[in-house]
C-alpha cells in the first residue's frame, strides 16, 4: 500500500518517528512541511509533527487546513496522525482532530511519542543513561504503532 508521510519536524524528533513508520511500511514517501508543491494524495496519509506547547503547531494547521483540504479527501483511504512531544501532550490530538473534521475528514488513528524535550528555555537537554531511556521507550512504542497502522 502506498503511503505519504506529511511531516514537520523543526529538531528532528518527528522526523526520526517517520523515518521508522516509513522502513517499516514500505512504499513510503516522506514530506517536509512547509512543502509549497501539489499535494499527491496516497491511499494512506501519516502527519506527523510535534506539538507545541500542547497544542499542533502553525506549519501542521496550515498545512491541513490551506493544502490539505483542497485535495480530493475521498481518496484517502486511511489516515494516520502522529505527534510528538517532549514534556505533556496536551490538546494536540484533539485540535489536529478538529482541523481535519472542519476539512471534512477524520483521522483512522492518532498517537503520541515521548521524545526528548527540546525547548531549552524551559527545560535541560537529557543526555546519557536518561537519552538513552527516553528513546529506548520511544522506539518500543514506536513499533506498537506501526502494527497499529498495519
Amino acid at each position: 500500500m502506498q503511503t505519504t508521510l506529511f511531516v514537520y519536524s523543526a529538531t528532528g524528533n518527528s522526523y526520526y518517528v517517520a523515518r521508522k513508520i516509513a522502513d517499516a511500511l514500505g512504499e513510503t514517501t516522506i514530506v517536509l512541511l512547509p512543502h509549497s508543491g501539489p499535494v499527491e494524495i496516497t491511499e494512506r496519509i501519516g502527519i506527523i509533527s510535534p506539538i507545541y506547547s500542547w497544542v499542533t503547531p502553525r506549519v501542521t494547521s496550515e498545512f491541513i487546513t490551506s493544502q490539505l483540504s483542497q485535495t480530493n479527501l475521498k481518496d484517502i483511504g486511511y489516515l494516520f496522525c502522529i505527534h510528538t512531544y517532549g514534556g505533556l501532550s496536551g490538546y494536540a490530538p484533539m485540535g489536529t482532530e478538529m482541523l481535519l473534521q472542519n476539512i471534512g475528514c477524520l483521522s483512522s488513528y492518532q498517537n503520541t511519542v515521548k521524545l526528548p524535550d527540546t525547548y531549552v528555555p524551559l527545560f535541560s537537554i537529557a543526555t546519557g543513561a536518561k537519552y538513552e531511556a527516553i528513546y529506548d521507550k520511544a522506539d518500543r512504542k514506536i513499533q506498537r504503532i506501526i502494527q497499529d497502522i498495519k
